[in-house]
């Protein structure tokens, strides 16, 4: 049996991973409101991240199934397409989707000036799976990730619906979005902690230990969301809920990122819709 029928596309696609970019859209509609006029901006921005998301996700795959890291992953789109051409086109048109709503997000908001904080770390997101050492391969993951979804998706968001954020606010949803995606980050290291190893990908894991990754990334977890809590006083008592609810969905051994990100992000939705509704 062909093994891409073996592979279904909702299960290759792994949806709840694209939370960690729709966590920060959340962050900031609790910071500026459901109303704000920036909204539609907002949406279009967030949706080209998503797209560029997937796009390193498919270049992910493709670098570590060529440098035989993470070999014991049998669902990854290099199984699924089986044909790098397809691969190539998949991802390049998901690059090609990401960069044209990012610019019409700047366009919309009258923020075109953005893109020079937004170019470089979306260049230096996708050096994360190319050149002869790429950055993923280097002790340099962590902050590349880090960098990538605190300032370079908050923070541009942020700046989208306000062009003179409040620095607290500010430096607080940076802090917890690189700390959540970084969380996401290190979840996923110990299971491939060997593989990652003798492929020379010198991931927390590899460097520090599977038991030190699983601790940093329960610890970052609660930076988060404290951080998450900090600029929105009346959503704190939701918003520590959903922290204890996360913690306690996470507590097993092994920690699940998608838990992570379910749990995140449900406490911040409840925490925008009784925003808007009370």
């Amino acid at each position: 049996m062909n093994l891409r029928n073996q592979i279904g596309l909702w299960e290759v696609l792994n949806p709840s991973i694209y939370l960690v970019s729709l966590a920060p859209l959340l962050a900031v509609l609790l910071q500026v409101g459901m109303a704000d006029s920036a909204l539609p901006a907002l949406l279009l921005a967030t949706a080209g991240v998503v797209a560029l998301q997937h796009a390193v996700n498919i270049f992910n795959d493709l670098a570590d199934d060529r440098r035989g890291a993470d070999v014991e992953k049998h669902v990854s789109w290099v199984r699924f397409h089986r044909n790098r051409t397809r691969i190539l086109l998949h991802a390049g048109l998901s690059v090609l989707c990401g960069i044209a709503l990012g610019l019409a997000a700047l366009w919309i908001a009258d923020r075109i000036i953005l893109l020079a904080l937004a170019a470089p770390l979306v260049a230096v997101g996708f050096l994360y799976n190319w050149g002869t050492r790429p950055l993923g391969y280097t002790a340099a993951s962590e902050l590349v990730t880090a960098l990538a979804y605190g300032p370079g998706v908050f923070g541009c968001l942020l700046l989208v619906a306000d062009s003179h954020p409040q620095t607290l606010p500010f430096l607080a949803g940076c802090i917890a979005c690189a700390a959540l995606a970084v969380s996401v980050l290190l979840a996923h290291q110990p299971a491939q902690v060997l593989t990652d190893g003798l492929a020379g990908k010198r991931t927390f894991a590899v460097r520090h230990g599977a038991r030190a990754a699983r601790l940093t990334a329960r610890g970052l977890l609660v930076l988060a969301a404290a951080a998450f809590i900090l600029p929105a006083p009346a959503e704190r008592s939701v918003l520590a809920a959903g922290l204890l609810l996360t913690l306690w969905l996470t507590r097993q051994r092994h920690l699940q990122p998608g838990r992570i990100l379910m749990g995140t992000w449900s406490a911040l939705s409840i925490a925008l819709l009784l925003e808007t509704t009370l």
